[in-house]
């Protein structure tokens, strides 16, 4: 018995991966952990059309509140932020508490990664929410790509 334990134990230490056949795997972070933090505009499409220039634009989110800045002026926009994982592709819907129409639901659909985030929003409330990851021209959504900002 005592050599069948050697031979085992042999086996295992000579390969690092059936070792940790018993250890759980690690947990994956949820959509809503994954959003958590600051995120950097990089490009946007909108109506079909790329933006150049313009402010700057970060996006913070953190446990269901969104804040917007715009360039260096620092024009903010506040609201809520709600995520249905569930769905293909994933949904959010964002109310504002101010802007052009505050308490309005703009509807969108949107993939996280830990370093990149995509949007793609109905530009006004009460636009039937985006099916597809693109902007068309006058289609009135906005695709939006964000890189997470180092603290």
């Amino acid at each position: 018995m005592p050599r069948i334990s050697a031979l085992v134990a042999g086996v295992l230490l000579a390969c690092p991966a059936a070792a940790s056949l018993g250890a759980p795997a690690p947990q994956q972070k949820s959509d809503e952990e994954l959003l958590e933090g600051t995120w950097q505009v990089t490009s946007i499409l909108a109506n079909g059309r790329k933006e150049t220039g313009g402010p700057e634009r970060i996006l913070t989110f953190k446990r269901g509140a969104i804040t917007i800045t715009l360039g260096s002026a620092g024009e903010v926009f506040t609201g809520k932020y709600t995520l249905n994982a569930s769905k293909n592709p994933k949904e959010v819907d964002l109310v504002f508490d101010n802007g052009p129409d505050p308490g309005q639901a703009m509807k969108g659909i949107y993939t996280v990664t830990a370093k990149e985030l995509t949007l793609c929003i109905g530009n006004r409330p009460r636009k039937d929410r985006p099916t597809k990851f693109e902007s068309k021209p006058d289609s009135d959504v906005g695709l939006l790509t964000l890189q997470r900002k180092k603290p």
